[in-house]
């Protein structure tokens, strides 16, 4: 009896690339099909999902194969040997004698975003998500999704990432304490907030008709982080210009740190600050004019002394 499996973890996720596939695929009994396999885990034969979808066994055999070839699932024929279908991943040796829960679906996952099959070296990085992160399939397979839109949205529809920008990114969460799929979902929407923040502060930098400077772009991070929004970079900005008639970064970072300094970070508690500060030299000057002047007081004493 040909048989199935898909090599998952408890936790089940539909990947982005798996449901565009399946829906660029057009094909409603493999879509059934493939999400008949994750609720049962990857367990059961050809005959027992024909049953629970109402579908001839032949059909779903016909489905089982466009499945594979879309790289969804490993599907072996009734002699136990795997469905011709794209190469798939190579397991490294370190990790053949036992890998760890979930890392062939990564593999499977990281294979399809990459769009060709994965090198040893590959493989041992993914791997080493698992034993030197010990962050679980189900975020990984969340980090690789997330490269994938960024890649795609940093440099057009067709590109992709690399191992290498998976691993980096999976480091950070790591950093961040992401190890769960709630704290991912947090964690993706704290980024993209970020990134809106950031577009925004190089906005009020006057960067728009190209992309900024790595200078630039530490100096933007830096005050975002110190907890400043892009108004209140802005108004940086405008003072800075007015002062030295150009964008003086370094002069711009000084206004910002002596704000820092005083805990003042909102454009409402700059505008409060400014306040005090007019009011205070208003005063000043009020005293002075009516202070009496050195010679006043010498002449009232000279006359106080006749």
């Amino acid at each position: 009896m040909p048989r199935f499996s898909l090599p998952v973890s408890e936790t089940i996720l539909v990947s982005g690339h798996a449901a565009q596939k399946l829906i660029k695929q057009g094909d409603g009994t493999a879509a059934l099909l493939y999400l008949h396999i994750l609720t049962t885990r990857g367990e059961g034969t050809t005959a027992d999902a024909a049953r629970a979808l109402g579908r001839g066994e032949a059909d779903v055999s016909a489905a089982m194969k466009t499945l594979a070839k879309l790289g969804l699932v490993l599907y072996e024929d009734g002699d136990g040997a795997a469905e011709d279908s794209a190469p798939g991943p190579e397991p490294p040796r370190e990790a053949a004698a036992k890998p760890p829960e979930g890392f062939a679906a990564v593999t499977l996952e990281a294979q399809s975003v990459l769009g060709r099959p994965l090198s040893s070296d590959d493989l041992t990085r993914l791997a080493g998500l698992f034993e030197r992160l010990g962050m679980p399939a189900e975020v990984i397979l969340m980090v690789i999704q997330h490269c994938a839109e960024e890649a795609r949205r940093r440099r057009g529809e067709d590109k992709r990432p690399t191992v290498a920008a998976i691993e980096k990114a999976a480091y950070a969460w790591e950093a961040a304490g992401v190890f769960t799929i709630d704290r991912a979902e947090k964690h993706i929407a704290e980024l993209a907030e970020r990134r809106s923040d950031l577009a925004a502060a190089f906005r009020a930098l006057q960067i728009s008709d190209r992309s900024p400077t790595k200078t630039e772009r530490e100096y933007a991070e830096t005050w975002l982080s110190l907890g400043f929004p892009p108004e209140s970079v802005e108004i940086a900005y405008d003072r800075t210009v007015t002062q030295t008639g150009k964008r003086a970064l370094p002069y711009m970072n000084t206004i910002i740190n002596s704000w820092h300094s005083r805990g003042i970070h909102t454009p409402e508690e700059i505008a409060a600050r400014d306040g005090a500060k007019k009011r205070g030299e208003t005063q000043s000057a009020h005293d002075e004019r009516r202070a009496p002047s050195r010679e006043a007081t010498e002449r009232i004493k000279s006359l106080l002394d006749n």
